[in-house]
């Protein structure tokens, strides 16, 4: 097969390497594997079914050779075959989703790069294959911070604050109450609790609440992530949003009638605040995939 359609591609930033061969043997394995999964040379465009499939072949063409050619020529190697051929044939399915499409281009361009053969894992296709668009757009989030704060909101029991009453004797000596049993002693100051939004998370880009709390759940089932309601983040002020949003949300449900009826009498909403952190398989598949 003629390598004309990738290797300049590849090749054409980085200007000696592909007349010293570097390139060649790697590109030329790409190129017979996408003709496998896509049926006709890139450069017969006629073949392509739908102008809209074309278009988005061609996208995920650009990113895929965009990343190649940021591979160092010292590190190029030969695609492995365990990913580079599933997520080929994957990608014909997500071609549409423009995130999930990139991953898939970073995940076979990191096939090819030497220096990522200790994070790269075969099991990465079938991670991308059960994210949505709005888990991978999550996982950005850590572009910015290595440890995002989320809270937890609980529908918590009013707990009724009654002062103990002073009990005189017969002599006028002070007499102290009797002691409870221990069940009564438990029922008395056991709060009652229940969950409303187990991941409450709020950004400058992912507002919506409840589609955040959807997505954290997907990226904690695949082992992406870890949640903690155990330790906060030290700086105080990364809350500050969330609190803000959930004072926002607590005053909205208190004075909407529909709302109001979610909350029993004699209940409130509380927020527990918590830590959302990449898992070590969650670190490698974030460097390989976004």
């Amino acid at each position: 097969m003629d390598l004309t359609p990738f290797l300049p591609l590849i090749t054409g930033a980085i200007g000696g390497a592909a007349s010293s061969g570097v390139f060649r043997g790697p590109v030329q394995t790409l190129q017979d594997w996408w003709y496998i999964n896509y049926g006709h040379e890139l450069s017969d465009e006629a073949a392509m079914l739908k102008a809209k499939q074309e278009a988005q072949v061609q996208n995920l063409q650009a990113s895929l050779l965009k990343n190649v050619s940021e591979i160092k020529p010292e590190n190029i190697q030969e695609p492995k075959l365990n990913i580079l051929g599933p997520a080929l044939e994957a990608s014909r399915f997500y071609i549409e989703e423009e995130d999930l499409r990139d991953m898939f281009a970073k995940l076979i361009a990191s096939s090819m790069d030497a220096g990522k053969n200790s994070q790269i894992h075969p099991s990465f296709v079938e991670v991308i294959k059960q994210l949505s668009g709005e888990d991978a757009l999550f996982l950005k989030e850590f572009q910015k911070q290595s440890r995002l704060p989320y809270g937890k909101v609980l529908i918590v029991e009013d707990k009724e604050n009654t002062p103990e009453k002073e009990i005189e004797d017969s002599n006028g000596f002070m007499k102290l109450p009797d002691l409870p049993s221990w069940e009564e002693f438990n029922r008395q100051n056991t709060v009652k609790s229940q969950p409303y939004i187990n991941h409450f998370y709020y950004s400058e880009n992912r507002k919506h609440i409840y589609q955040n709390d959807f997505n954290i759940s997907s990226l904690e089932r695949l082992g992406l992530i870890k949640i903690s309601q155990e330790a906060q983040l030290s700086i105080s002020s990364v809350y500050s949003e969330i609190e803000r949003n959930f004072n926002s949300m607590r005053t909205f449900m208190e004075n909407d009638e529909y709302r109001k009826k979610q909350i029993p009498v004699g209940f409130h909403l509380e927020l527990i605040k918590g830590v959302i952190d990449l898992t070590t398989f969650g670190i490698n598949f974030f460097s390989v995939c976004i």
